[in-house]
Formats: structure tokens, sequence, C-alpha cells
């Protein structure tokens, strides 16, 4: 008589030679299951099941070491069920072995994404091998990580309807999860700038989650991006904003170190105060925001709601925070490209191109408002000496330096300066005039001048000066962006030949 027909779905094999392990098995009669449990049956104890509903609702009763399952079942699948276990936060541990049925191509992925062992036939699986593979992953599995109490949780959780209302949730979890995942895919599509696309993120979760405060902090550029009601107080603003700072650095990651100066709020507006059940002391959420590379950072969201729905926010976040995660990288990476080819790399100032993006949308607007604009075009004097004698290292030096005195000397988010080419830059000041043009021109001049720039190696302080060559429109002449930087280069050209570190004009208007 074949073993296959003295197997019932009651049938146990105790356990000759080793501690009494239990393996539950959802096994079809084969050949290559025959053969398995004589390899496994001396060893092991042995419980089989046909259906795959009945196998989950005994797992509570067996307390299994390993559960070998077939795709291919009736009730439920094999897939199904291996996502039960797998999905359930005290079972999880237990190793799951799924054979995967001919004609399943993609069970090899779903199994490594769900985290379960698998065997492919090829038309068949080999049972030896199975079986070593099996006694291997019962040895690594320690049965004493859940305790007798969690058994009886896991049993109410299982028995009766429980299975049935666990594969609800796991239906409702990945519809939920395919459709945020789609608007948020929608977003970042519409949407590459990181603010934008912050916000928007910020909007669908609050028509989900129903928060009262919310923030993405992003530990790299340590800025906090908020979306709060609009009637929340700038104390209870600033209690959130220490909370979420607070909470965030459980996460933060030591190739993301804490930067000296505290993080920047980037405000992302404001919304209605909504009606809801109001709890004495809000409930704070914080999850990491984590890619396969680096946590890039945390969303933090704070709730007046009632306390009862704590396990649906923390279900709900769970699921969707990887793809907030990836779009947001996406996004992270995007926007460094683009720094990358508008910036220049040793003075950080913008480069070449930026500045004529930005000239262009200046010019414009003067254009149309009848608006003064100004330009300079400045070079170190002498820079070639500075290289001969110091060396290139040193000029590259006093180059990242002058740009730091550049930076300090004009209007944050107004002016441009940046970086034309060589010991060249080029400033432009929209809205200002000659008069005031020149100003500013000479206090920054001056500020060159006395500054003392430290030797890369050794030796003295160095001592360097500027020549500038200022033009200007007041918005009324025709004027091309080729006509307004060459009046400035001739300007500096004539500041050059009258003896260099001086200012010399060039307007392009009577």
């Amino acid at each position: 008589m074949s073993l296959s027909k003295t197997l019932s779905t009651e049938n146990i094999f105790p356990s000759q030679t080793k501690e009494m392990k239990l393996l539950l098995v959802g096994l079809k009669p084969s050949k290559q299951r025959d053969l398995l449990l004589r390899d496994l049956s001396p060893n092991y104890l042995i419980k089989i099941f046909v259906d795959g509903i009945e196998l989950v609702r005994n797992i509570p009763k067996f307390k299994p070491s390993l559960i070998l399952v077939e795709s291919d079942l009736p009730g439920i699948s094999g897939f199904q069920v291996a996502q039960l276990v797998k999905g359930h936060p005290d079972l999880k541990e237990i190793p799951v072995v799924l054979i995967i049925s001919q004609g399943y191509r993609i069970g090899e992925f779903w199994s490594k994404e769900v985290g379960v062992e698998y065997c492919q036939p090829k038309p068949t699986y080999e049972p030896s091998m199975l079986a070593k593979k099996i006694e291997k992953l019962i040895e690594q599995f320690d049965e004493k990580s859940i305790k007798d109490e969690t058994w009886s949780e896991i049993n109410k959780k299982m028995s009766g309807d429980g299975v049935l209302a666990s594969l609800s949730a796991i239906l409702d979890d990945r519809l939920l999860q395919s459709t945020v995942a789609n608007r948020i895919g929608n977003i970042a599509q519409n949407t590459s700038h990181l603010r934008n696309l912050q916000r928007a993120i910020m909007i669908l979760l609050k028509d989900i989650l129903e928060f009262n405060s919310g923030a993405i902090y992003l530990f790299k550029a340590n800025e906090i991006y908020s979306f709060v009601e609009k009637d929340i107080s700038e104390k209870d603003k600033a209690a959130f904003l220490e909370d979420v700072i607070r909470y965030s650095e459980i996460y933060r990651t030591p190739d993301n170190q804490i930067p000296p100066e505290s993080p920047l709020e980037v405000p992302l507006g404001t919304f209605p105060i909504m009606e809801q059940f109001i709890e004495r002391a809000p409930t704070i959420f914080t999850v990491p925001l984590e890619t396969h590379k680096a946590t890039l950072g945390t969303l933090t969201l704070m709730t007046f709601k009632a306390a009862a729905r704590r396990e649906y926010y923390l279900r709900f976040l769970d699921i969707i925070v990887r793809q907030i995660s990836l779009v947001l990288d996406n996004a992270l990476l995007y926007q460094e490209v683009h720094r990358l080819s508008t910036v220049d790399e040793l003075t950080g100032l913008p480069n070449r191109r930026a500045f004529f993006d930005i000239f262009m949308n200046e010019y414009i607007r003067s254009k149309r408002f009848g608006l003064p604009l100004s330009v300079a075009i400045i070079d170190i004097d002498l820079f070639k000496q500075v290289n001969d004698t110091y060396g290139h290292l040193q000029g590259d030096h006093v180059l990242a330096e002058c740009a730091k005195i550049f930076s300090k000397s004009i209007r944050e988010k107004i002016d441009i300066v940046a970086r034309f080419g060589g010991e060249e830059f080029i400033m432009l000041l929209p809205q200002t005039d000659m008069n005031r043009s020149r100003f500013v021109l000479e206090r920054l001049r001056k500020a060159i001048e006395e500054h003392h720039f430290q030797p890369v190696e050794s030796g003295n302080s160095l001592k360097i000066t500027m020549s500038m060559g200022l033009t200007g429109i007041d918005g009324k002449g025709e004027h091309s962006l080729d006509e307004i930087v060459n009046a400035a280069d001739k300007a500096l050209y004539k500041a050059k030949e009258l003896g260099r570190n001086r200012i010399e004009e060039n307007p392009l208007f009577v």
C-alpha cells in the first residue's frame, strides 16, 4: 500500500529521533509528496490539510515550527495562506515554504516580495532537496519566541470567521494601497517641484487620516515641511514642531548627522478645522521615510481623533509610507541633478546657464513694468599671478572666498551673483537703478580689498582687488540680453585700463 493512501487529514506521524516538531502540510497526494513525507516523518510530527482555510484555522492549535503549502489549493490559495501568516505580527517569524504550481510564473517574484521560501517544480520538485531545506529552516526557528498567551490571542483571530476577516483586511489593504499608490504616482507625474509634491501628499493624507497637524522632516536638507489647521496657535504649532524633531531623532541614521543649526520650517499652507470627536490629548504618529538606500526623514501626524482609531492610522501608514518614500526620493534626486546642472561646483554660486535663465525673466519683468535693471561684470585683478605664485589650489580658495563675500553683500533672493567663467563673476540687480547699483558695488569692492585671504598651506595671507563694469537699463528702451552683457563688459575693460580696483559705468539709456 502506498504511503499516500494511508494518510488522511487526521493522520499524525510521531517523531522518532528528534524533539517533536509540528509540520503542517497542504499538499495534494502525489509521488513527490510521498517521498517527501518518507524523509520527514521519522523526525517531525506532521499534520496534513487539503484546504487552505482549515490549515490557517488550525495554526493556533498545533503551533507549527514550519508551514509547507502548495500555491494551488481549494478554498484559499497557498499565496493567500502565506500572506496571512507573514502578515500577522506574531506569526511572521514562522518559516513558510511555498511549492509553486506549474503555470505560476510570477510565483518566484511574489514569494520574495512576501518573504517566504519557495520551491519551483521542474516539472516536479526534488523531495530530498526540499526536505533538507525544511530541516534547516526548522533548526533556525525558535518555537519559544511565541508565548502561550500570544497563541491564545492568535486563536481568537484565526478561529471561526477570523480567517475570513483577516483575508478581508488583506483585500482592503491591497485595495487601499493600490488606490493610494496610483494617486501618489499621479501626483509625482504632475508635480516635480519638491515643495508642491509634499503639499499634494499631505492633502491626500488629510482626506484619509484627518490629522490636525502634519509634517515631513527631510534630514539632509534639515527642513520641516508643515501642513496644519488654519486656526492653530503659534504656541501649539511650535510645540508640534518640537515633537516632530524629538520623535524624528529615533529614526535618524549615522549618515544623517544632526546639523548644528535648528531645522528650517517650510510651511505648506493651512486647511480648515475639521469636525471630529476631540480627545483630551492628541495622538502623534511618526514613521520613517525609508528607501533601500537610506532614511530620508520622517512623516509625523498629530490627530485628536478617538484613540480607538490608532490601529487604523498605524496600519494605513505602514501600507503607504513606502510609496511616499520612493516618490520623495525621486524628487530629491531630480532636485539634486537640477542643482548640479545650475550651480558652479567650486563656488556654490549659480553657473552661467542658470544666471541667463534668471536674467531673461527679470529682463521681461523690467520691460513689462518699466522698471530699472542693472548688470555688473566683476573680475579679480591679476588673478593669474595668484595661480602662478601660490598654485591653483590657492586660486580656487580665493574664488570660493570671493563667492562667500558676494553672497553676504547682496540682497538675499533678490540680487543674483553667478560665476561667469574663470575669475569673472556677473551680478544682476533687479529693480535697481545705476546710482543704487554703484553703491552696492562700491561696498563689495571695499569688502574684497580689505579681506585677508588665508593661505591654503603656509605663508602670509593674501590681498586681492577687483575691477567692475556696470551697466543698466531703465525698462523703456529696446535692448537685447547680449547688448546688456556687452555693455557691462566694455565698462569692465575700461576699469582695467584705468588702473584696476575700480568701478566704471556704461549705461544703456540717456
